[in-house]
């Protein structure tokens, strides 16, 4: 008897593997969007210290000028630095979306040739 010998294998090889590619690619981002949360949420943690610090400072009988002022500026840039990473947060969330749509579509494609295979 003859073996069976799917003329489209090709096809479905180069989808599988077209899976596999967007499957680790989506993998790698759901990491660096980890890491990214994880800076993002060391960046507010240090803003609330820092804003708890300020108002024990506050509070405390003899303020110093130039320690508040101090405390002001290192609160604008953590400010800053949590804005920029904010954004960072959003754009790799948006690649990761985009990503899983690939992948998505991906398998699609990958099961219809499977059917035909079958």
């Amino acid at each position: 008897m003859k073996k069976f010998s799917f003329p489209l294998q090709l096809l479905l090889d180069y989808r599988e593997k077209k899976e596999d590619r967007l499957r680790k690619e989506l993998a790698h981002i759901k990491k660096r969007l980890e890491k990214e949360r994880k800076n993002l949420a060391q960046l507010q943690l240090d803003s609330m210290t820092n804003i708890r610090e300020l108002r024990k400072e506050h509070r405390s009988e003899k303020v110093e000028i130039a320690l508040v002022l101090l405390y002001y500026s290192y609160l604008d840039k953590l400010i800053h630095q949590i804005k920029k990473q904010s954004e960072v947060v959003t754009n790799i969330s948006r690649e990761m979306e985009k990503k899983r749509k690939q992948l998505i579509e991906a398998r699609k494609e990958k099961k219809i040739i499977e059917k035909l295979k079958e």
